[in-house]
């Protein structure tokens, strides 16, 4: 999400940015990344909680990413005219028979409103089954295909660079144990070898600390501002935002949640550093990038730590193998890039879309709000001159109203009386004008052509 964010930000540098999260770990990346936005945890996806999210922060448009689809979220926004769209999304073919198997009926309603900005067309196909109207789709290629902007590395980082650095990202309970004896296969042609791990979620250090341990090494922990000593020594990255950091001074990267049944990870962040990359085949999550980058020979893919071991000492002894998977992924990404600016702008293109319809609805609403009050007066009008000239008065409420008018009229009467016989007795002041004058009686109510009537005669006196 960063380099859309980025994006929307040199788009309208001037609005207030909220940015959402649902862990610790998501807050604490959020305000690492953009100090100067909100952050605020999202509520369950709950109509009342979202409802009051709403209309406390009053979001212009929203934006959700991959697969967080929310239909409260989605369905509540749409009746406030807030559009959303669900950008950099993806659908697996699991997720999808998931979907509709058990939630079609309760996604039927939002997805006919949620704009998708699919990675593939594989993904965009599968959000059409899904129901999603072929008219709310694009496809723009994934967010991380966006290259990076380098910038010096911290010096505590750089100093840390040697040669022969694996680096195994995003790993998941039962894969800590398998990289770790592949490392220590890999020392026995390479002593000087060096591993970082950085687990999916750093809360688990301790686990993985412990992993380390009974293997004989010893953990170094990022958090606690160590470093490695010698080989003996493996690096816990366990902090957030520097991942990109130790891919630089990695010379292969292990992508984690590919050697167990969960999906695997997004490969494009190494690739964008132009790394050679190692993943499991079970990458399902991804199926369609791993299938692009295989493809092209540029990932090498494993299924079992025996391969992992294999493929680790086959790269690291055939460096130009190494910096061939390195320029194909490089090239890979520099193919796809400009995937922020594209879905930037169709958000904006979305955006002006929904303000000029609310602009005409609400002019729609005002037109309607006339026209109906004219009808309101006319219907008014048009019943009590049926009531007054109606000969067979019907009804109690009927003869009440007749009644009431008619004991006015009477009074009406005698006040009309009484200034004719001040004008007749001089005590009620005349002026004659130098002109014709026409004098149109009341004639019951308006809507009998008093007026018309007037410009003809003037027309025809004139």
């Amino acid at each position: 999400a960063v380099p859309l964010v980025q994006a929307l930000r040199r788009r309208f540098p001037d609005a207030p940015l909220l940015l959402t999260q649902m862990t610790p770990t998501g807050r604490a990346t959020a305000e690492s990344l953009f100090p100067d936005a909100q952050c605020r945890y999202l509520p369950y996806d709950h109509p009342a909680w979202t409802a009051a999210f709403l209309a406390q922060h009053k979001p212009r448009f929203g934006i959700i990413m991959e697969t967080e689809i929310w239909p409260n979220l989605i369905r509540l926004a749409a009746k406030r005219s807030i559009p959303v769209q669900l950008s950099n999304a993806r659908l697996s073919a699991k997720s999808l028979r998931g979907y509709y198997r058990y939630a079609r009926c309760l996604m039927r309603e939002p997805l006919t409103t949620l704009r998708i900005d699919a990675q593939t067309r594989f993904d965009a196909r599968r959000y059409r089954v899904l129901g999603v109207p072929a008219a709310h789709i694009t496809i723009t290629p994934n967010l991380k295909y966006q290259a990076p902007t380098i910038l010096p590395l911290p010096a505590d980082i750089a100093a840390a660079r040697t040669p022969d650095t694996w680096i195994a990202a995003s790993t998941h309970p039962g894969e800590e144990q398998t990289i770790i004896a592949a490392h220590r296969l890999l020392q026995q042609h390479l002593p000087h070898a060096r591993l970082i791990i950085a687990p999916r979620h750093p809360e688990r250090r301790d686990t993985i600390a412990q992993h380390i341990c009974d293997a004989g090494y010893t953990p170094r922990l990022r958090s606690q501002g160590e470093t490695p000593r010698d080989s003996r020594d493996i690096y816990l990255l366990d902090t957030l935002g520097e991942l990109k950091h130790y891919y630089r001074i990695s010379d292969l990267a292990y992508i984690g949640g590919s050697l167990i049944p969960h999906g695997g990870h997004n490969i494009l962040e190494p690739a964008a550093h132009g790394k050679a990359i190692i993943v499991g085949n079970q990458m399902f999550n991804f199926k369609d990038i791993h299938a692009l980058f295989r493809n092209r020979n540029a990932v090498v893919t494993v299924a079992n730590g025996a391969e992992l071991t294999r493929e680790t000492l086959r790269l690291f002894g055939d460096a130009y193998e190494r910096a061939r998977l390195e320029r194909e992924t490089l090239a890979i990404i520099n193919e796809n890039k400009g995937a922020s600016a594209k879905s930037a702008q169709i958000l904006v293109d979305l955006l002006a879309a929904y303000e000029a319809r609310r602009a005409l609805r609400a002019q729609e609403r005002i037109s309607e709000h006339r026209v109906r009050a004219t009808q309101k007066v006319a219907n008014f009008q048009t019943y009590f001159i049926d009531l007054v000239h109606d000969k067979d008065v019907r009804g109690v409420s009927r003869r009440l109203i007749v009644g009431v008018f008619y004991a006015f009229s009477l009074i009406y009467e005698q006040l009309v009386n009484l200034k004719l016989t001040m004008y007749r007795l001089g005590w009620a002041k005349k002026e004659e004008l130098p002109c014709f004058v026409i004098s149109l009686g009341n004639v019951t109510v308006g809507g009998t052509g008093k007026t018309p009537t007037a410009q003809y005669l003037a027309a025809a006196i004139r």
